[in-house]
């Protein structure tokens, strides 16, 4: 493995958006715990990619992608991967599926939502 492609698909939307090319000096691999496939860290504006380290059982890899989420438009998302070693993709699967679980791109709100404010129950029986 040379390098890891980040793709970031936005689901039903338009337009090319770059991916982020993942350089092993870039990443952060041999981190304790096994991850299936592609996970990113939160389901409202992710900072984290996370994927199984392909040399050590186990453990994942994982890469900041917060300062790509930043400048993506509001909208539902998908994160993909491409392995690349000796300048082709690569035959190593380890890691399917290559495609996370949907997440959200949100303007409003910088991370997860958080408590309910003045909340209160109208009506009922006394």
């Amino acid at each position: 493995m040379d390098f890891i492609i980040v793709w970031f698909i936005m689901t039903n939307g338009t337009g090319y958006i770059p991916p982020q090319d993942v350089r092993l000096t870039d990443m952060r691999c041999g981190i304790a715990g096994a991850v299936i496939g592609v996970l990113v860290d939160r389901p409202v504006n992710p900072t984290t990619a996370l994927w199984p380290d392909p040399k050590i059982p186990d453990q994942h890899c994982e890469v900041d992608i917060s300062q790509r989420v930043v400048g993506l438009p509001h909208g539902e998302y998908h994160l993909a991967t491409t392995i690349v070693g000796n300048g082709k993709p690569e035959s190593y699967i380890g890691h399917d599926p290559h495609t996370s679980t949907k997440w959200l791109r949100s303007l409003t709100s910088p991370g997860l939502p958080g408590a309910p404010t003045n909340f209160r129950v109208i009506g009922g029986n006394k």
